[in-house]
C-alpha cells in the first residue's frame, strides 16, 4: 500500500525454502479456489455443524482482517505472520465443510499446511 506502508515489509520474503513445495503450494490454492467455485454440492443439507463452520469461517476472516491493520499498524511480530498464514487457512477449510465442497479439502489442507510450514520455517 502506498498510502501507508507497513512497518517493516516481511511479507515478500515469505517463500519456500524449495521451489518445488512453494510450487506445490501455489497449484493447492489454485485447485481449492477452483474446487470451491466450480463444484457444487447439490446434495447439502441444512445442520448445526454447518452454523459452526460459518461461526468458525467468519472469525477467521475476521481475525485475518484485524491481523492486517496489525500489520500496517504495529510491529511485526512472527507470532502475527504465523497467525496470518493460519487464519486464512482454516478459513478455507471451514469454506469447504460449509458447503460441503469435500474434494476441495485436499488441496485446502494441503495448501494450509505449505502456507503454515513455510511461514514458521522463514520466521521462527
Amino acid at each position: 500500500m502506498a498510502l501507508l506502508p507497513p512497518v517493516s515489509p516481511v511479507l515478500s520474503a515469505n517463500d519456500s525454502a524449495s521451489p518445488i513445495v512453494g510450487a506445490i503450494g501455489t497449484v493447492a490454492q489454485s485447485m481449492m479456489i477452483a474446487l470451491l467455485i466450480l463444484v457444487i454440492n447439490t446434495r447439502r443439507r441444512p445442520s448445526a455443524s454447518k452454523r459452526v463452520f460459518a461461526a468458525a469461517g467468519a472469525a477467521c476472516l475476521i481475525g485475518y482482517l484485524m491481523l492486517w491493520v496489525l500489520y500496517f499498524t504495529a510491529p511485526i511480530t512472527p507470532m502475527l505472520l504465523l497467525m496470518m498464514a493460519v487464519l486464512p487457512s482454516a478459513y478455507f477449510i471451514c469454506v469447504g465443510l460449509y458447503l460441503e465442497n469435500y474434494p476441495s479439502l485436499v488441496p485446502a489442507t494441503l495448501f494450509a499446511v505449505i502456507h503454515t510450514a513455510t511461514t514458521a520455517t522463514n520466521y521462527f
